[in-house]
């Protein structure tokens, strides 16, 4: 009974969100939004898969952050995904490629795969063979399952491309899979409160109509077209370069 209550409000989340064949997908995730229904981490993830699978089809494509800062931390373990119990049940799954950087990592299906993975691996953010450009570029949705709008980290890619000054840009050297990185990550100020505003971007996208709301549960989720995002967030921060924080 519970995986056929599951199986519809999945549904009828991802048709209220617009998602439909070939579409091109990045998705944030919560997994306590799946397992609001069900305990069994495994059956939950597994059927929310599947049908997002179907959903999107063979010519769609999907695209999972796995993203794992241990490296940085002179930590080790730095093969797992540290943003959430569904993207390291995704990491396990065949018909997914992972991407190669370091740090910012993403594990993605379908169609657009090997323009995805032939990403610049050196730094993230701010370069045109970024892989949050390449979201942009082929107008990627961004789905927000269960989560807030200030989780979208292609916000963190506008900053550096609009010159933010509470962002600069420092040097990581490490060993990766038993090869030297330097490594350019745009780090915040430590004297500057640099968190991205969820009400104020909420209330921005709110107001362009470029976002689409749906109730899953408990939870709230969402759906924002990542190329009319770039073009609204660079417009606000090229007046304000604050726009975000404050």
């Amino acid at each position: 009974m519970l995986e056929k209550k599951l199986k519809n409000e999945i549904n009828k989340l991802l048709e209220n969100l617009n998602i439909k064949k070939k579409d091109n997908l990045i998705i944030h995730s919560n997994s306590a939004g799946l397992l609001q229904f069900d305990t069994n981490k495994k059956k939950v993830f597994n059927l929310f898969w599947q049908i997002l699978k179907n959903k999107v089809g063979n010519k769609g494509t999907v695209v999972f952050p796995t993203f794992n800062y241990n490296i940085l931390n002179n930590k080790k373990n730095y093969s797992i995904s540290q943003v959430g119990l569904l993207t390291n049940f995704i990491l396990k799954q065949k018909e997914f490629i992972r991407t190669k950087n370091p740090i910012f990592s993403h594990t993605i299906y379908g169609k657009l795969r090997k323009i995805l993975c032939a990403e610049n691996v050196s730094s993230a953010f701010g370069s045109k063979n970024s892989i949050f450009q390449k979201f942009i570029d082929h107008k990627f949705k961004i789905i927000g399952f269960c989560c807030p709008v200030n989780s979208i980290t292609i916000l963190h890619h506008l900053e550096v491309l609009a010159g933010v000054n509470y962002r600069y840009k420092k040097v990581f050297k490490f060993k990766f899979k038993n090869k030297k990185f330097e490594y350019s990550y745009y780090v915040g100020k430590k004297n500057i409160n640099y968190k991205l505003k969820e009400n104020k971007i909420r209330s921005l996208l709110k107001q362009k109509k470029i976002i689409k709301v749906s109730t899953f549960g408990r939870f709230e989720c969402w759906s924002i077209n990542s190329f009319v995002l770039n073009n609204i967030i660079l417009n606000k921060l090229k007046k304000n370069k604050r726009f975000l924080i404050k």
